[in-house]
């Protein structure tokens, strides 16, 4: 019985701290885009980024899936990439399925922040609607040597082909949560 009643004093008494959801370790994948419209060679640079808080990475694989029918992925570009340039492993455009495969690392101490993983270059195929997401392999892995998968979120992109030659960008789209225990 005394057990009970301490238990319940000790839960009564004790300060309880609320949490912020910012100060909350995370990491996820997104894309730049927000609203864009074709250069004079009509095409569209999409940064695929990363963004961590108080989980340093230094590798990740991510899996961008596109309809091939409606948009082209014509070039990967990793001049502005956090990684390091000798330390992609793999850098490829899967025309046929839609996909690109992007693996790439750092050395320790990873990176914290939020940044640029490489810039995809579009060109639109038809007017018409067309989404970028990412793929279930897709994957960041924390610098503590152990090489534990912390992706907690990947934010889709949401695009229309206009005929007024432009991209058009819907935010309300979709994000995939992925539940992990902490590390």
């Amino acid at each position: 019985m005394f057990a009970i009643v301490f238990l319940i004093y000790f839960l009564i008494t004790t300060p309880v701290r609320a949490f912020e959801l910012d100060s909350l370790p995370y990491a996820n994948f997104s894309f730049s885009q927000t609203e864009a419209f074709f250069g004079d060679n009509h095409d569209l640079k999409v940064a695929l980024m990363a963004a961590t808080v108080g989980v340093p990475i230094n590798a990740l694989e991510a899996t961008v899936k596109y309809d091939p029918n409606v948009v082209q992925v014509k070039e990967i570009i990793i001049e502005k990439s956090f990684c390091r340039k000798d330390m992609f492993v793999a850098k490829k455009i899967d025309s046929q399925l839609g996909t690109v495969h992007i693996a790439c690392g750092l050395p320790s101490p990873g990176f914290n922040g939020k940044g640029t993983v490489a810039e995809l270059v579009l060109s639109p195929i038809l007017e018409q609607h067309f989404v970028l997401k990412f793929g279930n392999n897709s994957k960041m892995l924390v610098n503590n040597g152990k090489g534990i998968e912390v992706l907690s979120l990947k934010i889709g992109g949401d695009f229309n082909i206009t005929s007024q030659g432009g991209f058009t960008f819907n935010p309300d789209i979709p994000s995939e949560l992925i539940l992990r225990p902490s590390f």
